[in-house]
């Protein structure tokens, strides 16, 4: 356990890093995923309470901060919050960031938001434990009927990543023995069988996968047991959209890094 919370601080440490800010401040683009969802709630967005979690340097405030009726970024980073602050401090409407954390979101009361955004997999570098506090928490400040939309890495990417892929492509298949390796160097066998072994392989496992330069730990979760949790802890009508934006049906064959799910609140 002491060494679960030792790799979760240093996650956070990670995101407090000056070469990491740095390469979150010029990100200002959504994906396409976030853009299918910027679609579908365009027109309500003007009447909502928006809360962005993971905030990072300001990459989705622009786009949403400015049709939200109310907007708060907040951050676990308080080096993140700084960059946002300068980035946005001409900006034309009255924004607020806060360095907060997912966790503890008792400065806000039961149903204040109307709208949650935890973008580009942030809820995925705290322990299981922490991520489960964090969907209570976040459920707690929505609305009943409001919007939680947040990215996770998928285990079945992983499933299909720790495995050598030989090809035709001699210098390819020894990338791939390369990576598998070190996969396999970072991560301890317990979890290595889980990924490695679909008989024995958990629904969720704290992962190693090379984040910025291998000094993250990533939660990656199947989609069927992400549904559970989001049913389990107030969440339901669950849309997951892929890369491409689209919605996607098939569960038990995606292979995608991270997918985008966008639920309300019961």
């Amino acid at each position: 356990m002491t060494k679960q919370i030792d790799s979760i601080n240093q996650n956070k440490d990670v995101f407090e890093s000056e070469d990491v800010v740095k390469v979150f401040c010029p990100q200002r683009r959504l994906q396409k995923p976030e853009e299918t969802v910027l679609d579908k709630l365009r027109h309500d967005i003007p009447n909502m309470k928006m809360l962005d979690v993971g905030v990072g340097a300001g990459r989705t405030t622009t786009h949403f901060a400015s049709l939200a009726k109310e907007y708060v970024g907040i951050d676990y980073s308080s080096n993140m919050i700084k960059a946002c602050k300068k980035k946005f401090s001409n900006y034309p409407k009255l924004l607020s960031f806060m360095a907060m954390d997912a966790r503890d979101l008792t400065f806000f009361a039961d149903g204040f938001f109307d709208f949650v955004l935890f973008s580009w997999c942030g809820i995925d570098y705290v322990s299981h434990e922490d991520r489960l506090k964090i969907l209570m928490e976040i459920r707690r400040v929505t609305r009943p009927g409001g919007y939680f939309c947040f990215q996770t890495h998928n285990l079945n990417y992983q499933l299909r990543n720790c495995s050598i892929l030989f090809t035709k492509d001699l210098g390819q298949s020894l990338w791939s023995l390369i990576w598998v390796l070190q996969m396999r160097l970072l991560n301890k066998r317990e979890i290595w069988e889980q990924i490695r072994s679909p008989s024995k392989n958990k629904s969720h496992v704290l992962f190693n996968d090379g984040t910025h330069e291998f000094r993250l730990k990533t939660y990656f979760i199947a989609p069927y047991e992400q549904l559970e949790q989001l049913k389990e802890y107030g969440f339901d009508e669950t849309k997951i959209y892929g890369l491409d934006g689209l919605e996607i049906s098939d569960l038990n064959n995606t292979t995608e890094t991270w997918l985008t799910y966008l639920c309300k609140a019961n």
